[in-house]
């Protein structure tokens, strides 16, 4: 299993586990869902091989981990240069 400690290093926006803005040491549990700002990142206990695990994990948790899910206009990185292109 993967550490289950995370700590909110004093951040202007706050940091949510699940529904609640965390200003301290957290003990994270099994599908519990991190929001950095705009970004949330769900926190699984066993490591997955890959990304279809890890969303197949997230399903039998109740948790739609998907692109359409995040509610953003992503683009596709492919599609447009990097801050490596000269």
């Amino acid at each position: 299993a993967f550490p289950s400690k995370y700590r909110n290093a004093g951040s202007s926006n706050g940091t949510r586990i699940g529904a609640e803005v965390i200003s301290g040491d957290v003990t994270l549990e099994d599908g519990d869902t991190i929001q950095l700002g705009r970004t949330t990142i769900v926190y699984l206990t066993d490591p997955l091989g890959d990304a279809d695990a890890a969303r197949t994990r997230c399903a039998e948790l109740g948790i739609e981990a998907t692109m359409e899910a995040a509610g953003l206009p992503l683009e596709d990185p492919s599609k447009r240069g990097t801050l490596n292109d000269e």
